[in-house]
């Protein structure tokens, strides 16, 4: 869908950002944040436009206009590593020649107690961390310099046992697991990334270990690491409930899941074996059909890069982290660079932004 300016002829052209993160075009503009995620303000240098900001598009009636944008990379430019035993998160920089991690100064930040799952909303401004042995939920801003970050509130307060949250693809809503309950826990996310209970939830399996969301928004996906499952849900768009949508025998032990850019493939760290396994997804019901794995260790839990290109495994027993470059065409893992070692014990979930 485009928009159009009542009594005004437009063109349409695709938004190609140049080195410098600039485009200059006539017409109208529809930008494609899987190529520019992190798109920001429009700066628009010309008069009598629409935006429509749901459909991520701009219309203008002059025939020259240009639009500024933050300059993007094709790659993530941080990542987070949470170490349980040290209550604290490691953060890192990530080389956009290759991938590889490099650690920030200063390294480390304190979360709450025993973390265990960490998510970053859609925007690239907030970061969240579980905390299962504090029984409640950290909030941090993301300094857009150089990926510091700083908390924004106090801890929320969680289920029992709180093991992994996620957020939704708008950044409306996050769902939190815990290992002392069989449900999954729903939040409404403030303007300013401050998370508020819904007093919804909605049934898994035993153990329900992680959550992770389609990257449309309309299918969630809870491993559940004692019942050898994964658990699937409906979004309800307007309101962020769930509703089953089945279930996923035959996991072994599946402990965190993540699903790639493309929204082709899903992604699974098995605690039984050593294995990250991948699925592909069915677009319209959003199912899963398991396609092939590889051995990694000890892997605890998994993110992708932004561009899709980067998969990287914490081992959670080694304390390192472990890359490979993914197969867009057919999701298959290839391994890259050495093992990193991460800069506190036990690194329990990773976050790429």
């Amino acid at each position: 869908t485009v928009v159009s300016q009542l009594g005004i002829r437009t063109q349409t052209c695709t938004l190609t950002p140049d080195v410098n993160g600039n485009a200059t075009e006539s017409g109208q503009y529809l930008l494609d944040q899987r190529l520019i995620p992190q798109a920001g303000p429009l700066l628009l240098l010309n008069t009598l436009f629409s935006v429509d900001t749901s459909r991520q598009t701009v219309a203008m009636n002059r025939l020259y206009a240009t639009i500024s944008i933050p300059t993007t990379r094709t790659v993530g430019r941080f990542a987070y590593v949470i170490n349980s035993n040290g209550n604290n998160l490691s953060m890192y920089t990530i080389r956009e020649s290759d991938g590889i991690l490099q650690q920030m100064n200063p390294t480390n930040i304190a979360t709450g107690g025993l973390p265990w799952g960490i998510a970053i909303d859609p925007s690239g401004q907030f970061v969240y961390v579980a905390n299962q042995g504090s029984n409640n939920i950290s909030m941090y801003n993301i300094r857009e310099s150089d990926g510091v970050l700083k908390s924004i509130a106090p801890a929320v307060a969680s289920a029992t046992g709180v093991t992994k949250i996620t957020v939704d693809p708008t950044g409306r809503f996050a769902y939190a697991t815990a290992t002392g309950v069989t449900t999954v826990s729903a939040y409404a996310i403030e303007s300013n990334g401050v998370l508020s209970f819904m007093n919804s939830s909605a049934p898994t399996e035993a153990y329900p270990f992680d959550s992770t969301v389609y990257l449309s928004g309309r299918f969630m996906y809870v491993p559940n690491q004692n019942s050898n499952s994964i658990s699937m849900f409906v979004i309800d768009q307007t309101t962020g409930n769930l509703t089953t949508n089945g279930i996923l025998r035959g996991v072994a032990a599946p402990l965190n899941m993540v699903i790639d850019p493309s929204n082709r493939f899903a992604y699974v760290a098995q605690d039984s074996g050593g294995r990250v396994s991948w699925l592909s997804i069915d677009p319209t019901i959003g199912t899963l059909t398991y396609e092939s794995m590889v051995t990694t260790g000890s892997p605890r839990s998994l993110a992708i890069d932004p561009s899709g290109q980067f998969l990287y495994v914490c081992n959670r027993t080694s304390n390192n982290v472990s890359m490979y470059k993914v197969d867009k065409n057919t999701g298959n893992l290839t391994r890259i660079g050495g093992l990193v070692p991460t800069t506190g014990n036990f690194p329990y979930d990773i976050a790429i932004r």
